[in-house]
């Protein structure tokens, strides 16, 4: 049996008050996507939350959630519904800004927040990306979102923005290890293994940027004959700015290809809860009775997280993927 803890702001004397809810769903997700704790307490009475309220949630002493209140819904038993989340959801405001050539992710990220009055957490050190970059009233998600792929690529390695409870946070994944086992024989009770090469994978990889002296556009290329016959033509085309150099343009396209030229493996795992997990993390897998590459113990990443908390039983549903052709061990 899990121990709650949920505080919430009164509307009244801006008090903070303890509730205890029947029941409670907090999810996470690996991309640019705020963290969402829903539930319903019972018998609110006059201790009814105002919009924008803070909220925190710990689960046997650890803090897994920090936001704010963003709907609420009463019925005429007192019964109160709420939807809460963390500070990403700051980031559907816009942001404009212009930066020349080799600007850093950290860079932007930073003047997002500044702009915003956002604090800043633990910024991993990632390459400065060589194109220019105009931003013209764009949310803050699609800028940062952009900004991480394209580090992801440049690095080879997946990373993870989230929001650490009031501090904007950009971290490797392999630097988020939980010491967390699931498989046949721990914590898992159900789960499903799905493969596919129907979302973000590409068997071509073309990248374009405007050229004078090519009268036109420039290309460069990189393929995978192999699996175009296997799978038909899976093509990707995307534009670059054109302070980039064609060695540059066909390095970003080799590691593009790296990344997104095979089947994605999908495991969606129901499992008993473990406090403090979230999206993002990477945790270790064992379902030998797959008959599958998944079947070998291994590390994965978590591309989300649910937690549920009804009648003092907490579960949660967890979706890992693959990444990359060689599994961090």
């Amino acid at each position: 049996m899990n121990t709650l803890e949920l505080y919430i702001e009164n509307s009244k004397d801006e008090g903070i008050y303890w509730y205890a809810p029947s029941e409670l769903s907090l999810r996470t997700e690996r991309t640019c996507t705020p963290a969402t704790l829903s539930g319903t307490i019972p018998d609110v009475k006059d201790h009814v939350p105002r919009m924008g309220a803070q909220v925190r949630l710990k689960v046997d002493g650890i803090l897994m959630f920090y936001g704010r209140i963003f709907a609420t819904t009463i019925d005429r038993w007192g019964v109160l519904s709420f939807t809460a989340y963390d500070n990403l959801r700051y980031l559907k405001n816009t942001f404009s800004n212009y930066y020349p050539r080799n600007y850093n992710p950290k860079q932007v990220i930073n003047d997002i927040a500044q702009s915003y009055g956002f604090k800043i957490g633990k910024i991993a050190d990632v390459p400065n990306i060589g194109q220019q970059l105009m931003i013209d009233n764009e949310s803050c998600f699609d800028v940062i979102s952009k900004l991480v792929d394209i580090a992801c690529v440049m690095t080879k390695k997946i990373l993870v923005f989230y929001d650490n409870f009031g501090e904007m946070t950009l971290s490797y994944a392999d630097d988020m290890i939980a010491d967390v086992y699931i498989g046949d024989d721990a914590l898992a009770t159900e789960y499903t293994l799905s493969t596919d090469i129907d979302n973000d994978t590409y068997n071509q990889v073309a990248f374009y940027r405007e050229s004078s002296s090519a009268g036109g556009r420039a290309y460069t290329e990189a393929q995978d004959q192999t699996n175009t016959n296997a799978w038909g033509v899976l093509r990707l085309i995307e534009s670059v700015d054109d302070v980039l150099s064609t060695a540059q343009m066909q390095d970003r396209a080799n590691k593009t290809l790296e990344m997104k030229n095979r089947p994605f493996k999908t495991m969606n795992i129901s499992a008993l809860g473990v406090p403090g997990l979230r999206a993002g993390m990477m945790i270790t897998i064992h379902f030998p009775s797959l008959d599958d590459v998944v079947s070998k113990r291994q590390i994965v990443i978590l591309d989300a997280v649910e937690h549920h908390f009804e009648d003092s039983v907490h579960t949660m549903e967890l979706e890992t993927r693959t990444f990359w052709k060689d599994t961090p061990q």
